[in-house]
């Protein structure tokens, strides 16, 4: 079973009731997530960061009504970042067997809190208004995102940890 860690904003907007964080859970695969939601011109965005390897994506431009296909979002962006890292198809459905059972609970740590804290920047700032845009797409900017060296990682990318990751887990 996955986790998605949600902080107190999401859950508020789902109207969810979340159950408590089950004891017994071990962290296996890819680990659990932590999701977030923010607002950038009128509209809701979500950002979803993986805990174990802080591997992250934005999914912008959404209305109150769209926030129902949260799950749908989440389940697409896993398989899209398993894709552009350039894991075997094959491999990719023996990771997404691991999402038929997802339960979402409360935020935990902090330091991924803050890591998502500096994406939602990030975002602001290069979609900000009368910015000279480098990365013109969601797309660019969730691969920059994978790519972009972090501190919390010891200098490596999100993308490197979640290869090593994968080779770790799924020999």
């Amino acid at each position: 079973m996955i986790l998605i860690h949600s902080t107190n904003r999401l859950i508020s907007e789902l109207k969810i009731n979340v159950q408590p964080k089950d004891n017994n859970h071990i962290n296996t695969g890819l680990g659990d997530w932590y999701a977030n939601i923010f607002d950038f011109n009128r509209r809701y965005c979500l950002l979803y960061t993986n805990s174990k390897t802080l591997v992250s994506f934005i999914v912008p431009d959404l209305l109150k009504k769209d926030l129902k296909n949260f799950l749908d979002f989440y389940i697409k962006g896993v398989q899209d970042i398993l894709t552009h890292a350039g894991i075997n198809k094959g491999l990719i459905e023996r990771i997404m067997v691991e999402y038929i059972h997802i339960q979402i609970v409360t935020t935990e740590s902090k330091a991924v809190l803050g890591s998502m804290n500096d994406f939602v920047q990030d975002y602001k700032f290069i979609f900000g208004k009368d910015k000279h845009r480098f990365i013109k797409t969601i797309q660019h900017f969730n691969q920059n995102i994978l790519e972009k060296p972090m501190g919390a990682l010891k200098f490596a990318t999100p993308l490197e940890r979640m290869k090593e990751l994968i080779n770790e887990e799924y020999k």
